[in-house]
């Protein structure tokens, strides 16, 4: 099952997904993001996937469309607090660096302020620092 919740702060839009992002479940994340792209359309799309606890090769190719959506609007999609696993599935899949992928702070995504600061340029696990 998976769970998601979006909401609004400033001209960001926050998706929260807790559960499997996997075949059975690609469809309903598609049309929410879709949705939250087509509605607010936002500059900054944040996908918190902290409680996300799977996700299979259906879900990448979600995160790979709604990521060249969001560059084609002129935006930008942030896989936020990325799990180990969601982590390696991007390594393996060779898309570590494809996405802008940062950790943030649970308060932060309070805080329309400290949401400007994503675009200064997020952090990447993954690269070298």
């Amino acid at each position: 099952m998976l769970e998601i919740q979006t909401r609004r702060r400033g001209n960001a839009v926050i998706v929260t997904v807790e559960g499997k992002i996997t075949f059975e479940t690609v469809n309903r994340l598609n049309a929410a993001l879709q949705h939250a792209s087509a509605a607010y359309q936002p500059k900054r799309l944040l996908l918190d996937l902290e409680e996300a606890t799977e996700v299979d090769s259906a879900g990448v190719g979600v995160l790979v469309g709604i990521r060249n959506l969001m560059n084609r609007n002129m935006g930008q999609l942030y896989l936020c607090n990325a799990c180990p696993r969601v982590l390696g599935a991007l390594k393996n899949m060779n898309l570590q660096n494809y996405f802008s992928i940062i950790a943030v702070d649970q308060g932060t995504f309070q805080e329309t302020d400290e949401l400007e600061a994503l675009q200064a340029g997020p952090s990447n696990p993954f690269r070298a620092r």
